[in-house]
């Protein structure tokens, strides 16, 4: 199947690129019309200004110049009407070519909007490819590990297990040391309505924030009786989007070391309402620290990297003020997790979303 998804998403990629290969020719053609229209554009605008030049001089001549030019009044008469006639003709050229011009220049933008919707779409087949490649290889990496026997998973998770309760003990203990005095004025009023959700499609929660009864009743799962954010049930896949404009903090991924399981690939942004909100266990990350986004916009992607029972959306909501990025190794010294980093809070600084 994932086989399958990865051809089907190639594909799709193939067809996307030809798509803008098109729009692409679209838009040369359409800057090759507009600069041959401003070309008889300014042709005809010379055109007009030597026919007002002799125009004018005609008009300002005195009858005594005229007539020791030799030329009769009718004939002046005549010339005069015919460079008018002449200009008249020319400024209307003038005006279809500019209409004309600004109709392409219009085609042009549009066609730069689509071309730039298709870039975005191959792009996002592009991420998606990627997570069904990375899901391709843990699970040939976890068949390699448990040599496809229930038995050896069931060790393997158990394992996983134990380590993540450990660690999370550790963690609560020196989130607790982060006394910090959470100024309520900076944040949004209680009730009111600052985020969207983190995805487009149907809301499916798996575990809200707080002391719920599963987090109650698996205190092994947290190393605390709470849940310090609110799960999400989504594919792997899935595009993950900011719930409010910001400035990207930090990412991170605790994968990359061996034996952290944990949050996995992160993303903690900083709004400008005094609040800040995690989004963790990515497959893939869009965005890089200090980058600035807006709301609804793509950061990433749904899985379910870190410690993960299935692929979903883990979201935190922060006060800003007591949050920050350390090394985990600044948590426990004795770890082989040292150099991941994670994002930390006093335990007041965790907020109900």
């Amino acid at each position: 199947e994932l086989e399958l998804n990865r051809q089907r998403l190639q594909a799709d990629i193939q067809l996307t690129q030809e798509k803008i290969d098109a729009v692409n020719a679209d838009i040369n053609s359409l800057s090759k019309q507009i600069d041959d229209k401003e070309n008889k554009i300014l042709s005809n605008k010379q055109a007009i200004a030597g026919a007002l030049r002799e125009i004018h001089k005609i008009n300002t001549a005195s009858l005594a110049e005229k007539v020791l030019q030799r030329d009769s009044l009718a004939k002046i008469w005549s010339n005069t009407e015919m460079l008018n006639r002449f200009q008249r003709s020319l400024q209307q050229q003038v005006d279809k070519l500019t209409k004309l011009k600004k109709e392409l220049a219009a085609n042009q933008r549009t066609q730069q909007a689509n071309r730039k919707e298709l870039v975005n779409l191959k792009e996002s087949l592009a991420a998606k490819k990627e997570v069904v490649l990375q899901q391709k290889n843990r699970q040939n990496q976890l068949l390699e590990q448990t040599e496809s026997k229930e038995s050896n998973y069931q060790q393997l998770l158990a394992e996983k297990r134990r380590q993540k309760k450990q660690f999370e003990q550790q963690l609560q203990a020196f989130e607790r040391q982060l006394e910090i005095a959470i100024d309520a004025s900076k944040l949004p009023k209680k009730g009111t309505t600052v985020f969207q959700y983190p995805f487009d499609g149907d809301i499916h929660i798996t575990q809200q924030f707080g002391g719920t009864r599963f987090a109650q009743q698996n205190p092994q799962a947290y190393g605390r009786p709470f849940h310090n954010g609110t799960d999400f049930g989504l594919p792997v896949g899935a595009e993950i989007k900011t719930v409010q404009g910001g400035r990207v903090v930090d990412t991170g991924n605790t994968d990359r070391i061996n034996g952290c399981y944990f949050y996995g690939k992160w993303i903690l942004i900083e709004h400008n309402n005094g609040l800040s909100t995690l989004y963790a266990h990515l497959s893939q990350i869009g965005v890089s620290p200090n980058e600035t986004v807006n709301t609804a916009e793509v950061i990433g992607y749904s899985g379910n990297s870190g410690y993960s029972t299935g692929p979903h959306l883990h979201l935190t909501t922060y006060a800003t003020e007591g949050v920050r990025v350390v090394r985990l190794g600044e948590v426990k010294e004795q770890t082989n997790c040292g150099d991941a980093e994670i994002p930390v809070a006093a335990t007041d600084a965790y907020l109900n979303p």
